[in-house]
């Protein structure tokens, strides 16, 4: 007989074994209850294992055969007039959250506006003064710049 480690190696592969090694395996899971609820475990988890893949195939295989009528059904939804109505639904519930923010937005650009219009008359309204007017110098304005330039020197040089 194998001993206790040998045949617990062979417990996740008990399905795959021959002939000779599971008769001996068998022996030893009469005696070892330990084994036994080990074996036990192995072959729950084959069992969802295969539960899964099955579930997964089927799955597949029903979404290749609804989806034609999943999508033919999306474009009728679509094509109805009750798509429609949906749609204004929520078209008018967007306008109506966004009510007092669109109002503000219209009142400062008809202020902008406004105040732009009115500048602009303005503007039109000034008389067409030319920016700066030339004087021509007269004999006065000279010598009092002659005479302060001369204090200022003379300060100057006194210091």
């Amino acid at each position: 007989m194998r001993n206790h480690s040998e045949i617990a190696g062979y417990l996740a592969i008990y399905s795959d074994l021959d002939v000779e090694t599971k008769a001996a395996v068998d022996a030893h899971l009469h005696e070892c209850a330990t084994c036994a609820a080990t074996l036990h475990g192995y072959q729950q988890m084959d069992q969802s294992i295969k539960l899964l893949m099955v579930k997964r195939t089927r799955s597949a295989e029903q979404r290749r055969i609804e989806l034609p009528h999943a999508l033919a059904a999306k474009q009728r939804v679509h094509q109805s007039p009750v798509s429609m109505e949906i749609l204004w639904f929520r078209i008018t519930r967007w306008l109506h959250q966004w009510q007092p923010v669109m109002i503000g937005a219209a009142a400062l650009a008809l202020l902008v506006l406004f105040f732009y219009t009115y500048l602009n008359h303005l503007h039109q309204q000034l008389p067409n003064v030319p920016e700066t007017v030339q004087t021509p110098a007269s004999p006065d304005a000279e010598a009092a710049r002659k005479g302060i330039a001369a204090t200022l020197a003379h300060e100057l040089v006194a210091r």
